[in-house]
């Protein structure tokens, strides 16, 4: 078939940037040949066109003027007739960066590439690609093709361009919400944070010992291969058939989400296998020390399949079989897991029930049943079944946003953004299965996932899991795992990586210093407009090769620039002096920050090579053992961290929990101090909270109870990756320190720290500001608490009362449990100091007492309660009070009549 010379070119270019999609083209071509010319009806607003869609549509008369927009990405949903899109195309800013058209029919597309010259009609710079179809393989391609080189945070604010005609004649807008969902999934799945990814490095190099231990899958797959599965997941419906399980240890393979664990076992149902993947500490404080209080026996026959990026306690408390696995789809992992130390990853997806599914896949299952898979709310709200969360996380659970999708047995179910995601992810992994393994929804509820069977799960039962095993399947306490890797004999191969791996941090941060000294030139005075892209064009040439150098680097860079694409898209040009300042802004900042992803990568890089010296636990010293360990490192003039000593220390760590049992008190500060130096504030600040819960009512020198509060105080002030500092608990344990410090060493560092930790404070909460507008308030009180705590530490108190009149100002009325504390305070201090030698002091005090008489009304709402005291002052301004009192009741004054005064 002879095609239109303008379709043929236009063809040729989609070959090269959409291939699949032109190669979809060419087979309707071939099938149904070139559209038909459409019917055109002129009229005076337009023109009605027929025979191209489903139902004809109006096109409205006249080229749209000029997108007034400065965003870098536009999402064009409907083609309508040509030369529409062209009329968009030339209409689009010189920001435009990116083009997405999402049109549902192939004839207006094919129509639209044989009558117009789309490509040459783009802004320079600027790309496009066409959507067509739900098909996964074609919405991958087409944001490979514009979005990924920009990243998706711009397109998730995309400009949206609507052809009204078409959108008027279209009922169904399943194409355009396939994209709104896949922009969501492609969110979530960038992960919380640069600072996240940097914990699963951290928790990936403590985890290293079990790394080297592992058995491979491979070894695993002869207890498992050919058994059937059921993978138990948390969620509400879970209890209508849990009980089904019971008893059935022996004829099929139970495989545990680790939130579930617990509440199995409490019914008496052990799981063969559990999983985790997440990798905050609260997932192990959560399940695994009660696991271990009340089934110590039972969790010795289970094996822990978890992440590298987990807690490490997690795998080092475990005292079953356990295998410690990277996350295929992740590239930290891959570099650190896969590539360094040559483990075990595995596609594990977003969750501990895709890890489930895909153990058991992986193990060769005869087949998979799902039950509690909800990833939907309950009617009654519910997010988790009975006994799963605490209270409170279900609470915050129940206050995500709610999308309505299918429901599993045909009925509408509510989910939220990240189950959504989740489920994505699920029908993403189903289909990669093909037909391999059949996998049943036997849940009984919850969101519909497409590729899965849904049926009840006594039929399931009876199906596939009737006949009884000649062998247990659960793995027996001691039972030898065969596959061990012989880690000793790869030692020197896994040290030259590392080695390799250092030197490409050397690369990366020449070509920082390279970045921050082009940046320079680019905002230097008197450039013209064209030298100045150039040099930009040049940053963002020395970015990428920076990205190449390192996998870590690169997928935490990208989320700084995928965070500051939009902005990046509306200053490309740099024709103005604040477009200038504004880039050189965010590019300095790019470059600390990917300063400190180095520095952070090559401490724990260099902490695996004495991990490798001895990878082997052997018994571990008793407490009385350990502690003169600690005490030695810590009293070295410099602290070596990547010393043997220190890494077996480490390595203790994660394989004791201090929180737990009864450790001496000494020994949970010198571990918590060192926790500290290796930069984990949080896990140091609960074991200072446990020592001194246990240090409480023992005799102790008073020098060392002001250490103990120092060193808890910085550990609290400290930033630790995800975790934020806690400046106001910091603060309040500074207090203590003066009342047991007689040293005037103790005092000064006492002085140093406060000032310090109100410095941090107030940057912390200033830059906080900027992000979460919405609390703009509830950060104001706390900034004006802030200043108050400054001006003590300067010793001006006139300066920290007004502060606290201004919180008062601010919040007493909205926020009574942040300001009625400050207002005791207040009044407690001012009634002390009214007498003041200082007569700058007793002014200020008085008009302080005045302002909060002034607002006894409000104070009294609000639970305010008056001392004693503030008779004898109201007395002296010449009022006469009454006094009313209760056994149960705080005073209660009430004004009489005014008394002359003297």
């Amino acid at each position: 078939m002879e095609l239109p010379a303008q379709l043929k070119k236009n063809l040729d270019i989609l070959t090269k940037v959409q291939p699949r999609l032109a190669s979809r083209l060419s087979a309707y071509l071939r099938e149904k040949g070139l559209p038909p010319e459409p019917t055109l009806k002129e009229t005076s607003q337009g023109r009605w066109v027929e025979g191209l869609g489903e139902k004809p549509f109006f096109e409205p008369q006249g080229t749209p003027g000029p997108l007034r927009s400065t965003k870098g990405v536009f999402l064009v949903y409907g083609l309508g007739y040509p030369p529409y899109l062209i009329q968009v195309l030339r209409s689009l800013p010189p920001s435009a960066l990116s083009v997405v058209v999402v049109e549902p029919s192939w004839e207006l597309l094919l129509h639209t590439l044989a009558k117009s010259s789309v490509y040459q009609a783009l802004p320079r710079g600027c790309r496009i690609s066409f959507l067509v179809d739900q098909d996964r393989a074609l919405l991958d391609e087409a944001f490979a093709h514009n979005v990924v080189p920009l990243g998706i945070f711009p397109l998730g604010d995309a400009e949206l361009v609507v052809h009204r005609g078409l959108d008027e004649t279209r009922s169904d807008h399943q194409l355009f919400d396939a994209i709104k969902k896949e922009i969501l999934y492609r969110l979530t799945m960038l992960g919380n944070s640069p600072e996240d990814t940097l914990l699963g490095v951290r928790h990936g190099a403590l985890n290293t010992p079990r790394i080297l231990a592992n058995p491979t899958l491979e070894s695993l797959k002869p207890r498992f291969e050919g058994k059937p599965f059921v993978c138990v997941a948390a969620g509400p419906s879970l209890d209508k058939n849990v009980e089904q399980l019971v008893g059935m240890e022996d004829r099929c393979v139970i495989v545990a989400c680790d939130t579930v664990l617990l509440p199995l076992l409490r019914r008496g149902i052990r799981p063969h296998v559990v999983t985790s993947i997440e990798r905050p500490f609260l997932n192990y404080e959560v399940y695994v020390p009660q696991v271990l209080k009340e089934f110590p026996q039972e969790a010795r026959e289970i094996l822990l399949v978890c992440q590298s990026v987990s807690h490490p306690l997690m795998a080092g408390r475990w005292p079953g079989p356990c295998i410690v696995v990277g996350k295929a789809e992740s590239p930290t992992d891959r570099w650190l897991v896969g590539k360094i130390l040559g483990g075990t990853i595995m596609i594990s997806g977003m969750s501990v029930a895709h890890m489930a599914f895909s153990f058991a896949s992986l193990m060769r299952a005869s087949a998979i049943a799902f039950i509690g898979l909800d990833l939907a709310f309950s009617k009654e709200g519910d997010t988790h079944a009975k006994g799963i969360l605490p209270q409170a996380l279900m609470n915050d659970e129940k206050t995500r946003d709610r999308i309505c999708v299918p429901g599993s047995l045909g009925d509408e179910v509510e989910t939220n953004v990240i189950w959504l995601s989740f489920l994505q992810m699920f029908e993403r992994l189903l289909s990669a299965l093909g037909t391999r393994i059949a996998v049943s929804d036997c849940t009984e509820g919850g969101a519909y996932i497409e590729g899965m069977k849904i049926e009840p799960f006594d039929d399931y039962i009876r199906r596939e899991c009737s006949c009884l095993s000649n062998e247990p399947i659960f793995l027996m306490e001691n039972d030898s795992l065969e596959g061990f890797f012989p880690a000793v004999d790869r030692i020197q191969e896994i040290r030259d990586r590392i080695g390799q791996e250092l030197d490409a941090l050397n690369r990366v941060e020449t070509l920082l210093e390279k970045i921050e000294e082009t940046v320079s030139r680019a905002a230097a005075p008197a450039l013209t407009a064209k030298r100045r892209q150039e040099l930009g064009g040049a940053v963002a040439d020395l970015l990428d090769e920076c990205h190449r150098s390192n996998p870590v680097v690169s997928f935490v860079g990208q989320s700084y620039t995928h965070m500051a694409g939009a902005s990046l898209a509306e200053l490309r040009f740099l024709e103005t002096v604040e477009q200038v300042d504004q880039w050189v802004q965010l590019h300095r900042e790019m470059v600390e920050a990917h300063r400190v992803g180095v520095a952070f990568l090559r401490q724990w890089l260099e902490y695996l090579r004495p991990v490798l010296e001895s990878s082997e636990e052997g018994a571990w010293p008793e407490a009385t053992e350990i502690q003169p360990r600690f005490s030695a490192f810590l009293g070295q003039e410099v602290t070596d961290l990547r010393s043997p000593e220190a890494c077996f220390l480490s390595r203790y760590l994660c394989a004791h929990d201090l929180e737990e049992g009864c450790w001496p008190p000494q020994l949970r500060w010198e571990a918590a101090r060192f926790l500290a130096c290796q930069g984990r504030s949080f896990e140091a600040r609960r074991i200072m909270k446990r020592a001194y819960e246990s240090l409480e009512g023992l005799p102790a020198p008073r020098e060392s109870i002001a250490a103990f509060f120092l060193d808890w105080a910085r550990m609290l002030g400290s930033h630790d990756l995800c975790e934020l500092p806690l400046y106001a608990e910091a603060l309040e344990v500074l207090e203590s320190v003066g009342e047991f410090s007689d040293s005037p060493d103790q005092r000064v560092e006492l002085e140093r720290l406060r000032r310090h930790l109100l410095e941090e404070q107030r940057d912390f909460l200033k830059r906080f500001r900027k992000v979460t507008p919405f609390q703009d308030r509830t950060l104001r009180l706390l900034l004006h608490r802030n200043r108050a705590e400054e001006a003590l530490t300067k010793r001006n108190l006139p300066e920290a009362l007004r502060w606290v009149r201004s919180m008062l100002d601010e919040g007493l009325e909205s926020y009574p449990g942040t300001c009625v504390p400050m207002a005791h305070w207040l009044l407690r201090t001012a009634l002390n100091c009214r007498f003041a030698a200082d007569p700058v002091i007793a002014k200020a005090s008085r008009e302080a007492l005045d302002d909060l008489w002034s607002r006894r009304g409000l104070l009294a709402q609000k639970g305010f309660s008056w001392p004693p005291e503030m008779q004898a002052y109201l007395e002296e301004q010449g009022l006469q009070v009454f006094t009313q009192t209760a056994d149960t009741q705080p005073v209660d004054l009430q004004e009489g009549e005014v008394v002359p005064g003297d």
